[in-house]
């Protein structure tokens, strides 16, 4: 093939578009390509602190506390797996806030992958603007009891 010319150029271009607009036909981005369910989640807050709570095997944990400063130690033992790392989210009412106030959530998800018992801890020095924490304020324990579901 030669170098390519002025009436190549709408040919190849042309080309290329096709190319990209079918790669990109797929599902949208996040989108779960496979046909397999989703599994059932059970979701916990600051609420369940020092709880313990039940999930069948398969199930889904997801962990969401108050605050940016949140650290997720690893599960006590491997029939909890974690998923991904944590996620911060930060809304809208967060844009006035002052710096170093924490403001926000953290969300770390878990999959119960066999039967037995696992604790999900996590733990923060600074519970607001430049505040250390005190007493139980500054940790998170909740104890996972896997079974068949």
């Amino acid at each position: 093939m030669g170098p390519v010319t002025r009436s190549r150029i709408p040919l190849v271009a042309a080309c290329a578009i096709a190319l990209l607009a079918a790669g990109c036909a797929g599902a949208p981005l996040g989108t779960p390509t496979s046909t397999s369910q989703v599994a059932p989640t059970i979701h916990l807050t600051g609420e369940e602190n020092g709880s313990v709570v039940h999930a069948p095997t398969g199930d889904l944990v997801v962990v969401t506390l108050e605050g940016t400063s949140w650290q997720f130690d690893a599960p006590s033992t491997d029939v909890l797996v974690a998923v991904g790392t944590p996620r911060i989210a930060v809304g809208a009412e967060c844009s006035s806030a002052v710096v170093g106030s924490t403001c926000g959530t953290i969300t770390a998800t878990f999959h119960a992958v066999k039967a037995g018992t696992s604790v999900i801890t996590a733990h923060r020095f600074v519970c607001g603007e430049a505040m250390r924490c005190t007493g139980s304020n500054g940790s998170y324990l909740t104890t996972v009891k896997i079974g068949h579901g």
